[in-house]
């Protein structure tokens, strides 16, 4: 099996704003990063495209669907769950004694209200786990968040899950691993 594991595009959001499972709107060059996106990838023949329920991804992945293929909407692929943070200013967010807590393990400890990395581990687990039962030999296409692309890295490549946030992944990004 062989994944294109791809980052959604540019978010239409300040810099600095947590954002994760809220369905923001996308930047407005959205059309020429798909563009280039639908480029790298036209020549290799998914089998079944899977991405994120949110906006920023779902409108990559019917960009690049074309009305050819249906594409496959799972939660599991939602970024982390931020919980009361959502929306707020990572500066507003690391002045609180919660986050102090979470930045001193994050893998472990939930976001308020929201999830650990180690359930985001879990949850992308459970769905790379029933791909290898419906997908032995395809080409995959999987639209989603930096989060969940390094969750997948973690456990696919095992890379420990604190030396995975070493991982830049831009906006727009396709990562291509077996």
């Amino acid at each position: 099996m062989k994944l294109f594991l791809i980052r959604h595009t540019k978010v239409d959001l300040a810099k600095g704003i947590c954002y994760g499972q809220s369905d923001v709107r996308l930047a407005d060059n959205f059309e020429e990063a798909a563009s280039q996106i639908k480029e790298k990838v036209s020549k290799y023949p998914f089998s079944a495209i899977y991405s994120s329920p949110l906006q920023r991804c779902a409108l990559l992945a019917q960009t690049l669907a074309e009305n050819e293929k249906s594409i496959i909407y799972d939660n599991r692929l939602k970024e982390l769950n931020f919980g009361k943070w959502e929306g707020k200013s990572w500066d507003e967010i690391q002045e609180t004694i919660e986050a102090k807590h979470w930045f001193n393990d994050f893998i472990n400890t939930p976001c308020p209200h929201g999830e650990s990395f180690q359930d985001l581990l879990v949850r992308i687990s459970s769905f790379i786990n029933e791909l290898k039962q419906f997908h032995n030999d395809e080409i995959l296409c999987i639209i989603t968040h930096s989060g969940v692309i390094r969750a997948f890295l973690s456990i696919i490549k095992e890379i420990s899950p604190l030396k995975i946030f070493e991982t830049k992944i831009d906006y727009g990004e396709v990562i291509q691993i077996e």
